[in-house]
C-alpha cells in the first residue's frame, strides 16, 4: 500500500497511460531514426538500404543509404522493437516501397522509448522537487505539468530524441542539487560526465535541451545567470546563456 500512495507511481501510471493513447504518423525525421532500428534488427547492418524511401533524411555514400541522425536513439529502440517482433509474431519491415505513414511496430518502439523514458522523467522531477523542499502533492503536480503542459508531451509521443536525452539531463541535475545523495567528488564528476555524454548522444550538441522547459532557467537568463553554478549545472556548456 505505500508503493501505490507514493506520487512517483501516480506520475508514472497517468504520464504513461496518457502518452500511450497517440500514435503519430511518420515524418522524415522520426522514420530516420526508426529505418536505422529496423535495419539493424532486421538485417544486422547500419545501412537502410531498401528503406530509403521512407525518408529522405538520408546520407548517400558509396553506392549505400544511411540515417544522417546521431545514432542514440536508434539504438536504445533496439530492444522494443525486437521485443515487439517476439510478441507480435511481426515480419521485418517491408522493403523496396513507397514511404507510408503507420506500420504497426512504430507505435511499440516510440513507447517503449519515448513514451517509458518520459514518465521515468516525470517520476524524477518528482525526487528533484521532494529534495528541494516540495510535498508530495505539489511534486506530483509539478511533474504532470512538465509531463502533460509543456513540449515534453509532443517529443514523448515521436520517434525523436529530446525524450530520451531528458532523462539523463534530470539524472544530472540531481546529485547537483542534492549532493548529500553521493559521496566522492570524483564520482559525481564521472557521473555526470557519463550523462551528459550519453544525452550528446542522441541529440546534437548544440541543439541537446533546446526548448526544454527544465533548462529555460540557463537559457533566458543574462549574464547573472551564467555566473549561477545551478545553471552550469544544468547547461555545462554555457551556450545556453543567452535566450
Amino acid at each position: 500500500m505505500r508503493l501505490v500512495r507514493r506520487p512517483e507511481v501516480w506520475v508514472f501510471v497517468i504520464l504513461f497511460g496518457s502518452y500511450s493513447y497517440f500514435w503519430l504518423a511518420r515524418d522524415w525525421n522520426c522514420a530516420s531514426r526508426l529505418m536505422l532500428t529496423y535495419a539493424l534488427v532486421d538485417r544486422g547492418t547500419i545501412a537502410i538500404n531498401g528503406l530509403e524511401d521512407q525518408t529522405h533524411d538520408r546520407a548517400y555514400f558509396r553506392g549505400r543509404y544511411y540515417t544522417d541522425k546521431l545514432p542514440g536513439f536508434s539504438l536504445l529502440a533496439t530492444a522494443p522493437y525486437a521485443l515487439a517482433r517476439l510478441a507480435l509474431r511481426s515480419p521485418g519491415h517491408p522493403l523496396n516501397v513507397r514511404g507510408f505513414a503507420y506500420w504497426p511496430p512504430d507505435y511499440w518502439v516510440t513507447l517503449g522509448t519515448s513514451g517509458i523514458l518520459s514518465a521515468l522523467t516525470g517520476v524524477v522531477l518528482v525526487g528533484l522537487a521532494r529534495d528541494l523542499g516540495c510535498g508530495p502533492r505539489r511534486a506530483a503536480l509539478l511533474a504532470l505539468a512538465y509531463g502533460l503542459a509543456t513540449p515534453a508531451y509532443v517529443y514523448a509521443v515521436m520517434s525523436y530524441g529530446p525524450s530520451d536525452v531528458g532523462l539523463p539531463l534530470d539524472l544530472l541535475v540531481r546529485p547537483a542539487l542534492a549532493n548529500r545523495r553521493l559521496r566522492g567528488r570524483g564520482y559525481r564528476v564521472g557521473l555526470a560526465g557519463f550523462l551528459a555524454a550519453s544525452a550528446a548522444g542522441r541529440r546534437a550538441p548544440g541543439r541537446t535541451g533546446r526548448g526544454d522547459p527544465r533548462l529555460l532557467p540557463a537559457r533566458a537568463g543574462d549574464r547573472r545567470t551564467a555566473k549561477n553554478p545551478r545553471c552550469w549545472a544544468i547547461s555545462p556548456s554555457g551556450r545556453w546563456s543567452r535566450p
